[in-house]
């Protein structure tokens, strides 16, 4: 029994394919196989999981066709780097048609539970995906920022470091890719003055806040705001030295670099639920 029928298999015909925008790999397995090197091959098998071909068998021309059919470009020699990754798609057979030149390799998608397991995860495809346009599927990297707003979307407060922990990219691609996705607001603590009650008090007042200034130096998060005569608003090193000469002459504020307040993209943000009609707002 031949187990390719290019006549009534939906595959023959891509007019018939829509890209399933909640349809998709988990969060957490697409998150995962960016950070293990896999983002290339892996956004091919994720688009070709939304346009239907889950269940169909087909060759390298036809997953070209269905994917431009869904304004997702590929070329000829990605499609076949793709295919031939036994991560995502798995060789069915070779379609013997007669005809001159070598045979076509007919291919199908590995299970969505397969490559959750290949990661370690429970996890494989799920109706309620991240919402990826065709847009976020066009390149490895639109790819890749789509799954980074998807992330900041639940990690607002995260540290550069934290984000540098889980995605395991340089500090510089992290500040160039969250400026992508994100608008990006600094937050700085000023709570502690030297015109404060505590360092007022006339026994010890200003060893107390030379205290705190002596507690944090050395510490990049921290620096000393001072006033000059003239109004103008310094910025200077969080030093016991710098904050005893300036105390008879400004109020010294030490400030805090807390981790910046990151507000994710509507290009990056999901449908709500009410919106698309699965459920309705509070």
């Amino acid at each position: 029994m031949k187990i390719y029928r290019s006549t009534p298999q939906k595959s023959s015909n891509p007019d018939d394919s829509s890209l399933k925008a909640n349809y998709g790999l988990s969060p957490s397995v697409a998150a995962w196989g960016i950070r293990e090197g896999m983002a290339a091959h892996l956004r091919i098998y994720e688009a070709a999981l939304r346009v239907g071909l889950e269940h169909m068998y087909f060759c390298a021309n036809e997953l070209i066709a269905w994917l431009a059919e869904n304004e997702i470009p590929i070329s000829m020699a990605t499609a076949q780097r793709a295919l031939t990754d036994v991560r995502f798609f798995r060789l069915v057979t070779i379609r013997k048609n007669g005809k001159k030149g070598r045979p076509p390799k007919i291919y199908t998608l590995v299970k969505p539970g397969k490559v959750g397991d290949m990661l370690g995860l429970p996890l494989g495809a799920m109706w309620d995906a991240p919402e990826l346009a065709a847009v976020d599927l066009s390149t490895t990297l639109n790819y890749k920022l789509a799954l980074l707003g998807r992330y900041m979307l639940f990690e607002e407060e995260s540290t550069r470091k934290q984000q540098m922990t889980f995605w395991e990219w340089s500090k510089p691609t992290i500040i160039r890719w969250t400026r992508e996705v994100c608008e990006i607001t600094p937050q700085i603590d000023r709570s502690l003055r030297s015109d404060n009650l505590d360092y007022t008090a006339p026994i010890n007042g200003e060893d107390y806040f030379l205290y705190h200034v002596s507690e944090r130096e050395g510490d990049h998060r921290y620096w000393l705001e001072v006033i000059t005569s003239d109004g103008e608003i310094r910025k200077m090193p969080c030093r016991r030295e710098v904050a005893e000469d300036w105390l008879p002459r400004s109020v010294v504020t030490i400030c805090e670099q807390l981790p910046n307040r990151y507000r994710v993209h509507a290009a990056y943000r999901d449908t709500p639920l009410w919106e698309r009609g699965e459920l309705l707002p509070y």
